[in-house]
């Protein structure tokens, strides 16, 4: 290393020391806001891509905005509500990604017993955590941050025995200095302290992140793009309207100022004049009247007026768009337009096809990359999922009214289940109604007793044409 940069790095050494101490914060927010002045662009310091500096504020605004909170715990509930099973899977399955089928998938496949250390680890993924708290913690935080690490912790064998979540604000990504760059290794800290979780390979980190297009040889792309990095105007309006809203409430009770104009007459003291007005307006048949004084009175308007309040109405529109970042609609969460929109079921369903699915697809092929073998597969079932039993009734209709016959591999296939491959299930099935494929010559052959031609094979049957 050279002489400049080990200056470089006693220098941000000494801010880091100095921030901290000075403004009582823990060594991790120091460290990032010095790596920010010192190192304006990611991934410069030492081949390394700290936590921004926003990703805290974001945690905080989650915890402290309901807007916030709002949305992204819906998606997140709403996911991991959906049972997550393991199972084992042929090397030929076909995996289907479709929107439509991905409500009705894992038919084909075996679901492996409680006992196998997948579905162990799956349902108990740490001491601390159930399953669902798993889960439904892993989505909030790659919904808030766009991405969430899981550590490995494993045996000596290399068996994965437990689970552990990291926040992006507490892990620091080396990466490579050549091109293409990747990931070398994690550090994972708690609050910017050390618990000895550094130079993890990634072979021991499951990374989940959403695509970042700030590419760059700084390797800013290598860490996901949250949401809220998009929508940061619209989240600094929301909270400003709570703040204001928060503060008007707090002042009602002082809406303006009474003052005497009239110079004859003696104004009372200013204590005297408080606690009159206080026992006024603390008596139940005054409610609302007005308050009697001596001589002309003026009045100076401090707070408020209720069309001044209803300019908070553009927290709506901002909610609409903090609606938009994550792919539901705001009707979902008691707008005051679902007068308008009273199927519910519709906006539910919405939320699962282009919200929920992707989210989980995500999860789905994260786990299945870092967690399963071969011969394993990792998935959400959608298939019990109410809102989208609609769509089920739709494709049996929709099966029933083709003109052309289906043989039953095709709908055997289209229903999730594997293809049987045997020659009696590759003929068109008979339009009349299904019967068992081993009993086609049920029927009679209705030109039996029109026909006395012998060349008439007696054995033939129209099930089969």
């Amino acid at each position: 290393m050279d002489l400049f940069n080990i200056k470089k790095i006693k220098a941000l050494e000494t801010a880091v020391k100095r921030l901290a101490e000075s403004t009582q914060v823990t060594q991790a927010k120091a460290l990032s806001v010095a790596t920010s002045r010192f190192y304006p662009i990611q991934g410069l310091f030492s081949n390394s891509i700290y936590p921004n500096w926003s990703l805290s504020s974001y945690t905080d605004k989650f915890i402290t905005s309901v807007d916030v909170y709002s949305v992204i715990t819906k998606i997140a509930r709403a996911t991991a509500a959906v049972p997550l099973y393991a199972y084992s899977k042929a090397k030929t399955q076909k995996t289907y990604k479709t929107l439509l089928h991905r409500a009705f998938h894992v038919k084909s496949l075996t679901e492996l017993p409680e006992t196998d250390p997948l579905n162990i680890l799956l349902a108990e993924p740490n001491k601390y955590q159930s399953n669902r708290e798993f889960i439904e913690l892993a989505m909030c935080l790659y919904l808030l941050h766009g991405e969430v690490f899981i550590y490995k912790r494993k045996k000596l064998n290399g068996d994965t025995i437990g689970l552990y979540i990291f926040s992006a604000s507490d892990t620091t990504i080396a990466i490579t200095g050549d091109f293409p760059y990747v990931v070398s290794s994690y550090e994972f800290r708690y609050s910017g302290a050390d618990i000895g979780l550094k130079n993890v390979s990634p072979d021991d980190v499951i990374h989940v992140k959403m695509p970042n297009p700030t590419y760059d040889r700084n390797g800013a792309h290598l860490r996901g793009l949250s949401p809220l990095k998009a929508g940061e105007k619209t989240l600094r309006v929301l909270n400003t309207g709570e703040d204001r809203e928060e503060a008007v409430l707090k002042n009602g009770g002082v809406p303006g100022i009474i003052y005497i104009k009239d110079a004859d007459v003696e104004a009372p003291s200013h204590n005297a004049f408080k606690r009159d007005l206080q026992q006024w307006s603390a008596e139940d048949e005054n409610a609302g009247a007005p308050f009697p004084v001596s001589g002309e009175a003026g009045y100076l308007q401090t707070g408020m007026k209720m069309a001044d309040i209803e300019l908070m109405a553009i927290q709506g529109m901002k909610f609409k768009k903090l609606c938009n970042l994550y792919g539901v609609s705001d009707l979902l969460f008691n707008s005051t337009e679902r007068g308008t929109f009273n199927n519910t079921a519709e906006f539910k369903k919405e939320m699962y096809t282009s919200a929920c699915m992707p989210l989980a697809d995500t999860f789905e092929e994260a786990f299945n990359k870092g967690l399963t073998k071969e011969g394993k597969y990792i998935g959400f079932d959608f298939s019990e999922v109410q809102e989208l039993q609609e769509d089920l009734g739709k494709k049996m209709t929709a099966v029933a009214a083709m003109p052309v016959s289906l043989t039953g591999d095709e709908i055997r296939e289209l229903w999730k289940y594997e293809r049987t491959n045997l020659p009696e299930m590759q003929k068109p099935l008979i339009k009349s109604g299904y019967r068992a494929i081993d009993q086609q010559d049920i029927l009679p052959d209705p030109m039996e007793g029109l026909n006395n031609d012998s060349s008439t094979d007696p054995g033939q049957s129209t099930a089969g044409n």
